[in-house]
């Protein structure tokens, strides 16, 4: 869920790399980005082969608008579902929730 509510699906391991891309990647407009992964909290289902999570994290990006750097800080909630395939973990589905979004003029 956006910071105004919106969902977006993103189906697909290439269309979340690209989604990625645009964001936070080469093609991305932002001039710098920053995660900072918090706590986490995971559940192993009973089968030892899925499991459920949250995870937390604060994503700030700083980008050009109308001639002045401002900084966007998002708090971000995941809702996880993993699975394992082949003894590997692998997140199968995401959602996403900006619990704030903020902007604020970045002051160098």
């Amino acid at each position: 869920m956006g910071p105004e509510g919106e969902v977006h699906e993103i189906p697909g391991r290439e269309a979340i790399v690209a989604a990625f891309e645009r964001t936070v990647g080469t093609t991305s407009t932002a001039k710098a980005v920053y995660h900072a992964n918090g706590q986490q909290q995971v559940e192993l289902a009973d089968d030892l082969q899925s499991a459920t999570g949250t995870a937390y994290c604060m994503a700030t990006l700083v980008n050009d608008e109308d001639g002045k750097d401002v900084i966007t800080t998002n708090y971000v909630r995941y809702a996880d579902q993993y699975v394992k395939i082949d003894g590997r973990w692998y997140i199968k589905r995401r959602r996403t929730c900006f619990l704030i979004s903020e902007k604020r003029p970045y002051n160098a």
